[in-house]
């Protein structure tokens, strides 16, 4: 158990869905971590901490706090505003990750993973940052792209909206101010186009036996090149 702060003293446990580690920079770690606070005793009786569990997930490459509850212990004060002002979710997160890692080399765990992956948790998720963007470059919403992204986004304020267009623009979804109308329908159609099919069992075998011999890069591009051939024959057909 480690003390983390004046309040509470800490117990972290690690569990890897499926047994699979995700790596975070030179760091493997759990895809979960259990964080349990332990609320330390009063000098006086009744005022002791309340007892707290934090679940951290890795999602995305992003580590999130996906739960936290705060629980008064039996003859102990209750739950105060107070006690929700002193939590530092990203230095918990650092720490509880940190401590159940594994590191490449035995004894060496390298904490700047884990940090990139907490500041991540911060950025709007990217799925939410596309249907920004088509909405955004859609020909029909030219005229008003900030109001359609509202409404169909849902956002209630103008700033939001903004904000969020902003984060589009700045993942390469939306072209930069300024661009053309022929950029920002090059850019509509990309956002629009279907997504690829699945790789087929037999080409994730080839990919799987390419990771193995080190040339990935050159059996994916020999399965598009196939993909690009068979989508051309099917063209020729219709």
């Amino acid at each position: 158990m480690a003390r983390v702060s004046e309040q509470w003293s800490a117990t972290f446990s690690a569990s890897a869905w499926g047994g699979r580690l995700i790596k975070l920079g030179g760091t493997y770690v759990a895809q979960h971590v259990t964080v349990d606070l332990r609320g330390e005793p009063s000098d006086i009786p009744g005022r002791g901490w309340p007892d707290t569990k934090i679940e951290l997930e890795v999602r995305d490459g992003a580590v999130i706090c996906t739960e936290l509850r705060i629980v008064a212990k039996p003859g102990d004060r209750p739950i105060r505003t107070a006690d929700l002002s002193v939590f530092n979710l990203d230095r918990l997160a650092e720490l509880a990750f940190g401590t159940t890692s594994i590191g490449p080399d035995a004894g060496e765990v390298d904490l700047t993973g884990i940090r990139h992956a907490v500041d991540e948790s911060y950025r709007e998720p990217l799925e939410e940052l596309r249907a920004v963007a088509r909405t955004y470059l859609d020909p029909r919403a030219r005229s008003k792209p900030t109001q359609a992204v509202m409404d169909v986004l849902g956002y209630r304020s103008r700033a939001t909206a903004s904000r969020r267009i902003v984060a589009a623009r700045t993942q390469g979804f939306i072209p930069a101010t300024g661009a053309t109308d022929a950029d920002l329908d090059a850019a509509w159609v990309e956002l629009t186009r279907p997504s690829p099919e699945p790789y087929s069992a037999n080409d994730l075998r080839r990919l799987a036996y390419a990771q193995g011999v080190g040339n990935v890069d050159a059996v994916r591009a020999e399965i598009e090149a196939e993909r690009a051939q068979r989508e051309a024959q099917n063209v020729e057909a219709d």
